[in-house]
C-alpha cells in the first residue's frame, strides 16, 4: 500500500519512505531463512525447537496490497452473497478499505475464528434439463459473501505450495494440470500395452454426492497430518463449522439451514480441502494396478488375464474399503467396466467385477472426461 500511496502522490518523501520499508523487508526475510537454515541444521542436535518453528510457520499473514490486489481483481458483475455487498463497490473502494480489511483477516487467522457472516450462503436453483417442476432437474448455485471470498482466494494461495502435494494421477483443480493431461498420460499408457499384446481392464468408478459427504473431522484430520497446526488449523475448524444455507428464490427467502457436511460449495477453498480429502485413496490400491483421479471422477486400471483378475478385484475392493473408512460411497449402478484390447476377441470379456456385492456393466464404449473412449481405442 505504501507503494500505491507514493505512486499516487508523486511525493519524495513518500517514495523515500516505500524504499526503507522494501530494504527492511528484504533484510527480515533474509534474516528468517539464515536461522532457517540453521535449525535445519541443527534438528539432530535440538529436534523440538525445529518442530516448534515448524508449526509456527503454519500462521499465515496477509498484507496491505496483497487484499488490495484481490479487491481490484473483482469482477463487478458477480452476485452478491447474503450480505448484499456487490463487488462492484468493493473495486471502486478497494484502496481505501484494504487496511481495514487486511486487519480484520489477520485477526481472523491469528485467533482462528471465522466471522459466522462469512459463512452464510444463498442457494440459488438453476434448471439443467427437462421438466422445470422437478426438483431434481436443478443444480443448486451457492452463493457467498465476496468479502469472504477474497479472503479465501489468499488463504488458498498462501496453503496452496503446502497442501498441492498430491498423487501424481490427480489432474483436478491443480494448476498446470486438466483432462487433457490427465487423457494424454492415462491413455499413452494404456495404448503402449495394447500394442504390446496385452489386454487392460478399466473401472470407471461413480463417487455419489463426494463434495458433499465430506465428514468435517475427518478432514481436519488430514489437514493436521499434513502438518496444518495452530492457529492456521482451528481456523480450518471455524471455517468448516457453523455453516447455514438458504434456498433464494425470486426474492424470497427460506429458512436458514445447518451445513453438517460436506466442503462448503461455491467457496474458493472447497476444491483444494477435497483433494486433501481423497488424497490417500490411491494407498487402498496394490502394486500392478493404476488409478488415475480428476476430482470426484476415480478410474482403475490395469493389464489382465485370467490369473490376474482377482488382484483388479482386490483392488476394487480395497476402494470400497476406503470409502468405508472415510464416510464416501460408490454407486455400482453407475460404475462401468471396459475390456480394452486390439485383438479381435478379447479373453478378459466375460470377466465380471463387483463393488458393494453388485455386478457391475460392461461397456464397449464410454464417456470419459468428456471424450467418447472405444474399447479398441480406435
Amino acid at each position: 500500500m505504501q507503494r500505491l500511496k507514493a505512486n499516487r502522490s508523486g511525493c519524495v518523501h513518500d517514495a523515500q519512505k516505500f524504499k526503507d520499508l522494501r530494504r527492511l523487508m528484504k533484510q527480515l526475510i533474509s534474516q528468517k531463512k539464515e536461522y532457517a537454515t540453521k535449525l535445519r541444521d541443527s534438528v539432530t542436535e535440538n529436534p523440538k525447537r525445529f518442530w516448534s518453528f515448524v508449526k509456527s510457520s503454519s500462521l499465515i499473514q496477509l498484507t496491505e496490497n496483497e487484499v488490495f490486489k484481490a479487491l481490484d481483481g473483482l469482477d463487478p458483475s458477480k452476485a452478491c452473497g447474503p450480505d448484499g455487498i456487490p463487488g462492484k463497490l468493493l473495486k471502486m473502494t478497494a484502496d481505501i478499505i484494504a487496511p481495514s480489511l487486511c486487519y480484520i483477516y489477520n485477526l481472523s487467522l491469528s485467533q482462528g475464528v471465522v466471522p459466522a457472516c462469512w459463512k452464510l450462503a444463498n442457494v440459488s436453483p438453476v434448471l439443467k434439463k427437462d421438466d422445470p417442476t422437478l426438483a431434481s432437474n436443478y443444480r443448486p448455485i451457492s452463493l457467498l459473501s465476496i468479502i469472504s471470498k477474497t479472503f479465501e482466494r489468499w488463504v488458498y494461495n498462501h496453503c496452496y505450495p503446502h497442501l498441492s502435494h498430491f498423487y501424481h494421477l490427480q489432474h483436478g483443480f491443480l494448476r498446470g494440470k486438466s483432462t487433457v493431461t490427465q487423457l494424454l498420460h492415462v491413455y499413452q499408457e494404456i495404448l503402449d500395452l495394447l500394442a504390446g499384446g496385452k489386454e487392460v481392464d478399466a473401472i470407471h468408478l461413480d463417487l455419489s454426492k463426494a463434495f458433499d459427504r465430506v465428514q468435517h473431522h475427518m478432514l481436519l484430520y488430514k489437514l493436521e497430518q499434513y502438518g496444518i497446526s495452530g492457529s492456521l488449523l482451528q481456523w480450518f475448524r471455524s471455517y468448516l463449522s457453523d455453516r447455514y444455507q438458504r434456498v433464494a428464490l425470486d426474492g424470497t427467502l427460506s429458512d436458514w439451514l445447518p451445513v453438517t457436511s460436506g466442503v462448503p460449495q461455491g467457496s474458493i477453498l472447497g476444491p483444494l480441502l477435497f483433494l486433501v480429502y481423497i488424497n490417500d485413496m490411491p494407498g487402498y490400491v496394490g502394486q500392478g494396478s493404476s488409478i488415475a483421479l480428476f476430482a470426484d471422477d476415480p478410474k482403475l486400471y490395469r493389464p489382465i488375464n485370467s490369473a490376474s483378475h482377482h488382484l483388479l478385484q482386490s483392488d476394487l475392493s480395497g476402494l470400497q474399503n476406503w470409502s468405508n473408512d472415510w464416510g464416501m460411497t460408490f454407486s455400482p449402478s453407475k460404475c462401468k467396466v471396459m475390456h480394452m484390447s486390439r485383438k479381435k476377441v478379447c479373453s478378459s470379456a466375460s470377466l465380471q467385477y463387483h463393488l458393494n456385492d453388485k455386478p457391475l456393466e460392461s461397456v464397449t464404449h464410454i464417456s470419459d472426461l468428456g471424450v467418447i473412449v472405444s474399447k479398441d481405442l480406435s
